[in-house]
C-alpha cells in the first residue's frame, strides 16, 4: 500500500504513520508512506500523480488550505483512493460525506482503535455507489458506514437502526420515507413498513417474509414485495 499522511503536527503524522504501517504489516502487506504538512504541498507534489496514492490520511483543519478544500480539489483532479480525515473536534465531520471519506477520526485516547476500524474498509473496491460513505448521527456521535456494509434498516417508533458489517448496529433518528428516497438509487428497497433492505443482501423474497444472505429473516409486506417484483419485470 502506498499511503500519504498530510497534517500540520509532526507528532500526529508520525503516530498515524506507525498505525498505518502496523496495520498493513498485520495484514501481510508492505506499506510505503510519505508525510506532508500542508494541503498546498500535497497538491504541488502530487498534482499529476494522485491516482498513484492508495490511501490518503488528511487533517481536516490544515492551516494553509483546509483538509476539506484539499480533498475536494484532489477528488476533482482524479484521486480515487481511500480517504480518511482526522481532526481535534467534529466541526468538519459533515463535510466528510462530500469528499467520499471512509471515516473521520477525532484525535484522542482511542484514536488508534478508530483508525484500525476504518482501515479495515480500505482497498475493497473501486470508487462507486457501494463504496459511498454514508453518515449517520445521534447526538454528538457520528457513524461512517459504506453502502456495501449495510444489510438493512429497521425502524421502531422514531428510532432507526442500521444493521451493518458482521452483526454491528447503530441507532439514530430519521424517517424511513426520507431514507427510502435517499437510498433507492443506491440499491435499497422497501420490503415492509419497518424495513429498508439492501437488495444485494436478499436471498429470497416471499409475500410475507424476506430471507437475507446472512440468514436473517424479516417480516415482509405483500404490497412492497409486489412493487419490487413489478419493477424487476419492467426493467427486465
Amino acid at each position: 500500500m502506498f499511503a500519504v499522511i498530510c497534517g500540520s503536527s509532526e507528532k500526529e503524522t508520525k503516530a498515524i504513520q506507525r498505525i498505518v504501517t502496523r496495520f498493513t504489516r498485520d495484514k501481510g502487506r508492505s506499506a510505503q508512506t510519505e508525510i506532508l504538512h500542508s494541503g498546498r504541498e500535497l497538491i504541488f507534489k502530487w498534482e499529476d500523480h494522485f491516482r498513484d496514492i492508495e490511501l490518503l490520511v488528511l487533517e481536516a483543519d490544515l492551516p494553509d488550505m483546509s483538509g476539506i478544500e484539499t480533498a475536494k480539489h484532489i477528488r476533482m483532479t482524479g484521486f480515487e483512493g481511500d480517504l480518511i480525515l482526522y481532526a481535534k473536534d467534529t466541526s468538519k465531520a459533515p463535510d466528510g460525506y462530500d469528499v467520499d471519506a471512509l471515516g473521520y477520526v477525532i484525535i484522542g485516547a482511542d484514536a488508534e482503535e478508530k483508525f484500525d476500524k476504518i482501515l479495515r474498509k480500505t482497498g475493497r473496491t473501486g470508487r462507486n455507489k457501494d463504496r459511498e460513505v454514508l453518515v449517520f448521527s445521534r447526538g454528538r456521535e457520528n457513524r461512517y458506514i459504506t453502502a456495501e456494509e449495510i444489510t438493512y434498516f429497521e425502524i421502531r417508533g422514531r428510532i432507526v437502526t442500521v444493521h451493518y458489517g458482521t452483526g454491528e448496529s447503530f441507532d439514530f433518528y430519521a424517517k424511513m420515507k426520507d431514507l427510502e428516497e435517499e437510498l433507492s438509487e443506491k440499491g435499497f428497497v422497501r420490503t415492509h413498513k419497518s424495513y429498508l433492505v439492501r437488495e444485494k443482501c436478499i436471498r429470497r423474497m416471499r409475500a410475507r417474509e424476506v430471507l437475507l444472505t446472512d440468514d436473517t429473516r424479516l417480516q415482509a409486506g405483500q404490497s412492497y414485495i409486489a412493487a419490487i417484483r413489478r419493477k424487476k419485470e419492467y426493467l427486465s
